[in-house]
């Protein structure tokens, strides 16, 4: 990141040291195996356009890892050490041998036969659209479930935001009740268990119940605000948070899917009930967030 000139959002050069104050403070490391100084391989797109990642994967051929060097396109971090290390390669040295940065050890080169995988991240040119999870597009006034009650008024009426909880649902694999998780099926599970309030209002303490131990309403769930600013909102998307905005000045509620490097203050949406896919920062008034998995 630091050779191809990028910069945090912040403006400060990307080092070891900002880099790693970055991701502390996007929570861009994840525990497993009871370690928690893992990387998101993709903690990088939260910084700029410029890295994309492709994958970590079987180490290619020596002769495809130094063609895509001599490209320039592609960037590959060699998992090497028997999976306990990691370096840049720079290029090809001789027959089955990389130049390589290594952050820990004085060492130059090392040979393609100590190469067990490989992150590899794609360089872009250009701005991209980042959606990180695939979820469905629903509307809220659809027939299938338009005219369904949720206490006292309809699906299509009000129904804005258990919409967007819905297709964050389906977008996560949860069901309802073994079947998909659509707005239909959702209200009808809220409805039998205490899900909205007196003005049809969602109850968002109840939604863990439908899956336990895959959804969580969380602590910093509520936000009666616009206190998130692009930086965190593209952070937790990327760690797949369910990030849901409340636009039309509090009055419409709208499921985040992703977010645009050409227009950086842009909120890519699933709206279920408007044909919009995009709001700016400005039009939001407050979000919703939920963990699921």
């Amino acid at each position: 990141a630091h050779g191809l000139g990028m910069l945090l959002p912040d403006g400060r050069r990307i080092d070891p040291g900002t880099m790693n104050s970055f991701l502390i403070a996007n929570s861009l490391y994840h525990c497993m195996d009871g370690d928690c100084n893992n990387l998101r391989l993709n903690a990088i797109e939260a910084v700029g356009p410029t890295m994309r990642l492709i994958g970590e994967l079987p180490k290619p051929s020596f002769d495809n890892v130094t063609a895509g060097l001599a490209s320039g396109a592609t960037i590959y971090l060699a998992h090497v050490h028997n999976n306990h290390h990691f370096v840049l390669l720079l290029s090809a040295n001789t027959t089955d041998v990389f130049n390589v940065h290594d952050p820990f050890y004085n060492v130059s080169t090392y040979p393609y036969s100590n190469i067990s995988d490989i992150i590899m991240y794609s360089v872009q040119s250009q701005p991209w659209i980042n959606t990180p999870t695939a979820y469905p597009a629903y509307k809220q006034c659809d027939p299938l479930w338009a005219n369904d009650i949720m206490v006292n008024q309809t699906v299509c009426a009000v129904g804005c935001l258990m919409s967007s909880v819905s297709m964050a649902l389906a977008g996560t694999g949860i069901q309802v009740a073994g079947a998909a998780a659509t707005p239909g099926t959702f209200n009808t599970w809220l409805r039998s268990h205490g899900g909205y309030d007196s003005d049809n209002g969602l109850n968002e303490e109840v939604v863990p119940a439908l899956a336990p131990g895959r959804i969580t309403w969380p602590s910093d769930g509520m936000h009666r605000s616009n206190d998130l600013d692009m930086t965190t909102i593209r952070a937790y998307l990327l760690r797949q948070r369910v990030v849901i905005a409340n636009v039309h000045n509090g009055r419409h509620f709208v499921l985040v899917t992703g977010f645009d490097w050409a227009n950086p203050n842009a909120v890519l949406v699933n709206d279920p009930g408007f044909n919009v896919t995009r709001y700016d920062h400005s039009d939001v008034v407050g979000w919703r967030l939920f963990d699921m998995q």
